[in-house]
């Protein structure tokens, strides 16, 4: 009788045991990103979607989704919000395309981005223009991105203007840990993300389709004659149930710097 009462409170123990891990391990989700430099919180719905990135301090992003396969946002500095970006989704809430508007040197700025994906939900192309609202696009990249077991290995970006074709402007290489990638960043660093016109899109990696399956270990970045000119060496600290908790980014060759990442995240 013992014997079966200590094999019955073993087993239950071990239920017990399985069921808090897989809970927290499958229902944890990013609420806050400490960089050198601020501090993003992150806000979802009741549906679960981003409905605001950042601080006012350095920029907060609001999304607003009024129905449909429409969204948009608007960014927060102290003293001043404005709208930034009009979004198309597609029925998975991935955007399709953004535009927005620029005031620079008196004159208005406008921006295109059309992004494909493929049939597991990766980003694989991103098309990107500028120019004066006045006149359209004069500038024009063309972001090309290639996938190995669901992790980005390499991204090609070209560009042309109005009378050259497109020509290869540098490319990128990336190498993963076997660990699994569970913030479920797009990109990690502002080298790898889909959109090479313009850089900071960390406030909409939640529109930009799956992150990698796996962490990032290295990115080389080379320029349109292969010659190396970026190298990105990442390191983690992770928690029990691993969750990326720290992330050491340290860029080398053409310059030196360390970058700082801690995550935070709300569990159930």
């Amino acid at each position: 009788m013992n014997r079966i009462l200590l094999v019955s409170a073993t087993l239950l123990l071990f239920l017990a045991s399985a069921c808090k891990k897989d809970k927290t391990a499958t229902n944890c989700r990013l609420t806050a990103i400490k960089s050198n430099f601020d501090t993003a919180y992150i806000a979802y719905n009741s549906n679960g979607r981003v409905v605001s990135y950042g601080d006012v301090q350095y920029g907060l992003y609001s999304f607003f989704y009024p129905g449909g396969l429409t969204a948009f946002d608007s960014v927060e500095t102290a003293g001043s919000k404005k709208a930034d970006c009009n979004i198309s989704l597609d029925a998975n809430g991935r955007v399709t395309f953004m535009t927005r508007n620029v005031q620079s040197l008196g004159a208005t700025l406008n921006y295109t981005f059309q992004f494909q994906y493929n049939a597991d939900g990766y980003i694989t192309l991103c098309e990107q223009t500028y120019g004066a609202s006045s006149t359209g696009p004069t500038a024009f990249y063309k972001d090309s991105m290639v996938y190995n077991n669901g992790n980005l290995v390499a991204k090609y970006t070209f560009t042309r203007d109005l009378i050259s074709p497109y020509a290869l402007q540098s490319y990128l290489n990336c190498t993963y840990s076997t660990q699994q990638n569970k913030i479920g960043h797009h990109a990690f660093f502002y080298f790898e993300e889909p959109i090479s016109v313009t850089d900071g899109w960390n406030a909409f990696y939640h529109l930009f389709g799956n992150g990698p399956a796996n962490l990032p270990l290295k990115t080389t970045v080379y320029n349109n004659t292969g010659a190396v000119t970026y190298i990105l060496d990442y390191t983690y600290l992770t928690d029990e149930n691993g969750y990326p908790t720290e992330a050491s980014i340290v860029r080398s060759v053409n310059s030196t710097n360390i970058f700082n990442r801690k995550f935070s995240y709300s569990c159930e």
